[in-house]
């Protein structure tokens, strides 16, 4: 009997604080979703491009709903007079007849210099001469140097020519598709008039305007379900759910709607939702940290060896001392060398839910 009472005084000691911590733990609040509904659908990205010059479109190499990658030429404006000054300014570029012909000059005025030097040498050939041919070989190198720049820079108007050649084309700055192409080849452009409209349309961004009282648990990076509502219709996409994180929180509220605008980046499934539709947002929690609850001393469930028989308590063959009770994991161990045997079946490990 004295061993039941023990078993049951360390049984008694291991539960009550485990339902002492249950019924005292309130619920957190911040654990639970933020809801936004009504909220738009948008694609992150879209550009439009136009012209910076007045002209006439020469190519249209896409229409309407074709997909395009990035870098891709969309069209082209009349440029007859660039590719002309292009050619030009290759054949400049490449072209090195006029260093090659002051080089030749440089080494003749050169020869002439050597020849007068040994005349002085020898005979006391007049000093004017000498100088005069000085500096017919100083200007040939000149003229080799000035050559030699010449081609410098046509190489530059070459790329300056080769630039304004790129701007009078329509490049796609992302993947995408052309939504919009309001003008057709050969009809005049003004500038900055719209000719090309690309949206990428599998990167979503929702705007959502959320509660003062709950913006304070949102942050950049949380999880966010995605739901579409489409009101006064129950359509198949009100059944799928999409998944996105939390982009940007807004650090201005909104004095007449008491709302802050966050925005939420997604990934388009299969395209199928579309700019314009309205969606609910369910901003979930942050995931709970798995050491938070033993870090705050979380009681852990006790295991307790039940005895067999109230008569024969488990001791140790030889140790002579009674069996402990380990802090650590609430577990009768015996006190000696060496563990109890094995009385049966009958014996086993029980866990305190």
């Amino acid at each position: 009997m004295k061993s039941y009472s023990r078993y049951a005084l360390v049984l008694a000691t291991a539960v009550l604080p485990m339902s002492a911590g249950v019924a005292a733990d309130p619920q957190d609040p911040s654990a639970e979703d933020v809801v936004v509904r009504r909220c738009p659908v948008d694609f992150e990205r879209t550009v439009t491009l136009g012209s910076m010059a007045n002209g006439i479109l020469e190519e249209c190499l896409v229409q309407q709903g074709d997909r395009v990658k990035a870098g891709q030429v969309l069209g082209r404006l009349e440029c007859e007079e660039i590719r002309a000054e292009i050619r030009l300014r290759e054949l400049e570029a490449e072209s090195d007849i006029d260093v090659r012909l002051g080089e030749a000059k440089k080494a003749q005025a050169d020869d002439k210099l050597r020849r007068t030097v040994a005349l002085i040498r020898r005979s006391g050939s007049a000093v004017e001469e000498f100088q005069l041919h000085k500096m017919e070989a100083e200007s040939a190198a000149l003229t080799v140097e000035q050559a030699k720049q010449r081609r410098q820079l046509a190489q530059v108007q070459l790329k300056v020519a080769r630039s304004r050649l790129r701007l009078r084309e329509f490049v796609s700055p992302h993947d995408g598709v052309v939504v919009a192409v309001p003008k057709h080849k050969g009809e005049p452009v003004a500038p900055n008039e719209p000719l090309f409209r690309v949206v990428d349309v599998d990167h979503l961004l929702i705007t959502a305007h959320v509660d003062v009282t709950e913006v304070e648990r949102v942050r950049i990076g949380q999880r966010v379900r995605i739901i579409p509502e489409i009101a006064g219709a129950d359509l198949p996409i009100e059944h799928e759910v999409f998944e996105g994180r939390v982009c940007f929180v807004d650090t201005h509220v909104d004095p007449l709607t008491q709302t802050c605008k966050v925005l939420v980046k997604a990934e388009n499934r299969n395209g199928l939702l579309r700019a314009g539709l309205e969606v609910r947002i369910e901003i979930l929690p942050p995931a709970p940290i798995a050491a938070a609850g033993k870090a705050a001393g979380a009681p852990e469930p006790a295991k307790i060896a039940v005895a067999p028989d109230a008569s024969k308590p488990a001791i140790a063959p030889g140790a002579g001392k009674p069996a402990t009770v380990s802090d650590a994991t609430k577990t009768v161990v015996p006190a000696g060398p060496r563990q109890a045997p094995a009385v049966g079946a009958a014996e086993r490990t029980r866990q305190i839910p």
